[in-house]
């Protein structure tokens, strides 16, 4: 399983960005030039963006470890992501901070991020309770682009069901004749 401690404070983070106005114009970008770096915890950047590459990376790791078995830490893990995706549109719509997220490639949470889905994953994958057919970096690859449509859903319910079909694309495709596998 992936480290549980994701970004915390006197960690290095280096993230490309794109500022844009609510016009949707882009009024500054590191695009072309080499990533912003800065060190966590030394009040460097806009606080908002501080807490939340602290904050959403740990309740994703407590929201692993809360569950049983493999698939359902995978499915607690799944839901608490697109929630984040969903919630942080809705509560900062506006705001400097949404535009600074939305924008932003922070590398080394990314990375965590995909080491902690693919190895959950692998885990429920050796479970025999999804898909093993397909390498657990590619499904991770496929939840976390799936679940990022998240960000334009109407209400958590439409979230829940987005986590739902997700799922589905990962369990074991049924063997030839139909019937599904138990």
């Amino acid at each position: 399983m992936a480290e549980t401690l994701l970004v915390g404070d006197g960690t290095v983070v280096a993230f490309h960005y794109r500022l844009t106005n609510d016009a949707g114009d882009v009024l500054d970008s590191s695009e072309g030039s080499e990533p912003l770096t800065y060190l966590q915890g030394s009040g460097n950047i806009v606080p908002g963006l501080e807490r939340q590459l602290t904050g959403h990376l740990t309740q994703l790791t407590e929201a692993a470890a809360q569950a049983e078995d493999p698939c359902q830490r995978l499915e607690a893990v799944l839901d608490a992501y697109a929630l984040i995706q969903h919630e942080f549109r809705e509560a900062h719509r506006g705001e400097l901070a949404a535009h600074l997220h939305q924008a932003t490639h922070v590398a080394r949470a990314q990375q965590q991020l995909r080491e902690l889905v693919r190895d959950l994953l692998a885990a429920a994958a050796a479970a025999g309770q999804i898909r093993g057919d397909v390498a657990a970096d590619e499904l991770a690859a496929f939840c976390l682009h799936a679940l990022a449509a998240a960000t334009s859903l109407p209400s958590k319910a439409a979230v829940r069901r987005l986590v739902q079909v997700t799922l589905t694309g990962l369990r074991a495709p049924m063997p030839s004749g139909g019937q599904e596998r138990t």
